[in-house]
């Protein structure tokens, strides 16, 4: 029998490996990059929800996942140096189904319950939970080894053109 949450895990993790590997051919940035990007931008949204709603208990939560993603992308910063010098990949808790759709459904509850508490206030809040649950899936990705992007080759052919055009025209002999 299927069990559903497998199947969903499979779908989520397969929607990330495939971003993964299409943003890395067209800009050229690892996994890593995105990772990092993905868990910043959760923190942003936690400090912005802070801020915007004014709640001095939000503190207690913020300060320590600040503390957390700072950690978290030493450690992703690690592992992209180790990764791109020896080609090591760190397998984690991350990469087990069960841990991923643990989390999933943690934050996805959290979401929940603060949409339904808070109204709009906790958008902000849910955005960042979002972010945790992206970024939860984009490390469980494979990376793949850094290659030129398309950007570069479209730069560089464009470069190249250009480079044949401002050539000027051989003079022609005259007798």
């Amino acid at each position: 029998m299927l069990n559903p949450f497998a199947w969903l895990d499979g779908i989520l993790l397969g929607a990330a490996q495939k971003f993964c590997d299409k943003a890395q051919r067209l800009t050229g940035l690892t996994k890593f990059t995105f990772e990092k990007s993905v868990i910043i931008a959760s923190a942003v949204f936690f400090w912005g929800d802070f801020f915007f709603s004014s709640d001095v208990r939000l503190v207690v939560v913020v300060l320590p996942y600040t503390l957390l993603i700072w950690y978290a992308t030493r450690r992703i910063g690690e592992e992209e140096s180790e990764f791109l010098a020896s080609a090591k990949i760190h397998l984690s808790a991350l990469h087990a189904a069960t841990v991923r759709l643990t989390i999933a459904c943690i934050f996805a509850s959290l979401i929940g319950m603060s949409l339904w508490t808070l109204g709009r206030d906790a958008l902000l809040m849910s955005c960042g939970y979002i972010s945790y649950i992206i970024w939860v899936y984009i490390a469980a990705c494979i990376p793949r080894p850094p290659s030129k992007s398309k950007i570069r080759e479209w730069f560089n052919k464009v470069l190249w053109r250009l480079d044949d055009m401002l050539q000027p025209a051989p003079a022609s002999a005259s007798n």
